[in-house]
Parts: C-alpha cells; sequence; structure tokens
C-alpha cells in the first residue's frame, strides 16, 4: 500500500503546481544534534521550487481501521484522527 500512496501522491503533486518535486527511497537518518534519535521515513522529498525549504520527508501511513475505503473518506469519519508530528532533525 506504501508505494501506491507515495505514487498517488506524487501524481497529485505534478496536477497542482508542483512538476519537479521528486521522492527518492530513504533509508536510515539520524539527529546530528541527537544521535540517539534516528527515523526511518517512506521517502525523501525534493522541490526545487519550494518557497521554504526544498528538502523534506514523506512518512505515509495506511490504518488498518480505514483498509476498505479510500482517504476522503475515512477522514470524513468523525471516528478518525490523523496525528502529524514533526520531528526536525537540524544539523550544526
Amino acid at each position: 500500500m506504501e508505494p501506491k500512496a507515495i505514487k498517488a501522491y506524487v501524481a497529485y503533486q505534478h496536477s497542482h503546481d508542483q512538476p519537479d518535486l521528486f521522492v527518492a527511497e530513504s533509508g536510515f537518518y539520524v539527529s546530528f544534534l541527537h544521535p540517539f534519535l534516528g527515523a526511518t521515513p517512506n521517502g525523501s522529498i525534493y522541490d526545487p521550487h519550494s518557497c521554504s525549504e526544498p528538502f523534506g520527508f514523506l512518512e505515509v501511513k495506511c490504518p488498518f481501521s480505514a483498509r476498505d475505503v479510500e482517504p476522503r473518506q475515512a477522514c470524513s469519519r468523525p471516528d478518525f484522527f490523523v496525528l502529524s508530528i514533526r520531528l526536525q532533525m537540524l544539523s550544526n
């Protein structure tokens, strides 16, 4: 499911004024400031036309409770919540 979701994300971004957005496979990232912290995002994003930061990470979640419905339908359910947590790893 994750490769399908990533492909859909890229297609959506390309059709909404971000034609140069690129998602690459990623590995394990270790924080420069806190080397005991690490993350394994589903992808690394590069968008050369981003106004703020051209590099980012992509994390895909496919909750079991919404396995049989489209994302838009899942998000419209009152019992379905998406929690986004951003851990920014800064280098010195």
